[in-house]
């Protein structure tokens, strides 16, 4: 947050430096064409902070009040750059409260931290696809993004019952912007059946587990469906007067050979928000689960009359699916 007054501007704000979570670089910009004083926060505090030139060089240090925030004076019409070291970045820590189960590659589902720079702290494993007829050979890889911490915990890979793992775990430690790379084996249970089963790869930090998945596909007499998940809306259109309550029934199916960790989201325009109050849920779903998730719609005394889409979302092992829009009108 910048600026006590609408004269002070953010024109840019970005990772600073060279190593993610160390530093954030605000672009500050008085726009009235007068002399501005102004107050810089960031969410979970300010350990410190520097003008710096465009090349994100700093020029002069800037003090941090208690709070945790930065005041500085600018000109008329003046540009300048501040860098902020979030406390985050100095006690490896991660800002608000943690998520949970956080994907690592979490583009393939649409959604995580890329508007905000990279995970502090993340692992991958590949192949994304291996055949299960034998062992397979995974590549597991841990990396940090802290620049000015160590971090230390440990790497864990889960598969199904009577599967075995080597390692199924191993402590990791790693320099500040380092990685390591760790080869694990993989063996399919005798008695596994065919389809696609998932094995997961995870580590936890501040108290958030981030984890990948990969698929391990088991061959059969019979082909299997292959791994996947669905999901659509066991209700054909919502309606609803101010000060009541309705629901909305979701069926969600998890077609892998194995548990998933996946987060169902009830999506409309701007004008729904209010009237969903619980838009996103995590779900973990057994192997071949079918089930009936229901989420409430609820129409404040005072909401307007109108008429909009909804549809479900579901997001997890590495893919997202979406249903069916239905209407949702508020009669007055």
């Amino acid at each position: 947050r910048a600026g006590d007054t609408a004269q002070v501007l953010i024109n840019v704000s970005e990772p600073g430096g060279y190593a993610l979570v160390t530093l954030e670089g605000e672009r500050l910009y008085e726009a009235a064409g007068r002399s501005a004083g102004v107050t810089v926060r960031l969410a979970g505090g300010v350990a410190s902070a520097a003008r710096a030139d465009l090349l994100d060089a700093e020029t002069a240090p800037l003090p941090v009040a208690a709070d945790g925030s930065v005041a500085l004076a600018l000109q008329p019409a003046e540009v300048t750059t501040v860098l902020l070291r979030p406390l985050s970045a100095v006690d490896g820590g991660v800002t608000g409260p943690a998520a949970g189960v956080v994907p690592s590659r979490y583009w393939l589902e649409n959604a995580g931290p890329a508007p905000d720079g990279n995970l502090p702290v993340t692992v991958h494993a590949g192949p994304a696809r291996s055949d299960g007829s034998g062992p397979v050979r995974l590549t597991v890889t841990a990396a940090s993004s802290l620049g000015e911490v160590d971090w230390t915990g440990v790497v864990a890979v889960e598969a199904g019952p009577g599967w075995t793992v080597e390692p199924a775990a191993w402590p990791v430690v790693l320099p500040a912007g380092g990685w390591a790379e760790t080869t694990v084996t993989v063996t399919p249970a005798r008695d596994a059946p065919p389809g696609d089963h998932p094995v997961t790869v995870a580590l936890s930090h501040a108290g958030q587990v981030v984890r990948d998945l990969v698929v391990v596909s088991v061959p059969g007499p019979v082909g299997a469906q292959p791994g996947g998940l669905e999901v659509e809306l066991d209700t054909l259109a919502v309606a609803v007067r101010p000060g009541r309550r309705e629901r909305v029934r979701v069926l969600v199916t998890n077609r892998y050979r194995g548990p998933v960790d996946a987060t169902l989201q009830l999506l409309g325009p701007v004008d729904t928000w209010p009237l969903v109050p619980e838009w996103t849920v995590p779900l973990r779903l057994s192997a071949d689960e079918r089930r009936t998730v229901t989420l409430g719609v609820v129409a404040p005394a005072d909401a307007a009359a109108g008429s909009w889409w909804l549809l479900a979302r579901l997001g997890g092992a590495g893919q997202v699916a979406y249903s069916d829009s239905i209407r949702l009108t508020v009669d007055r």
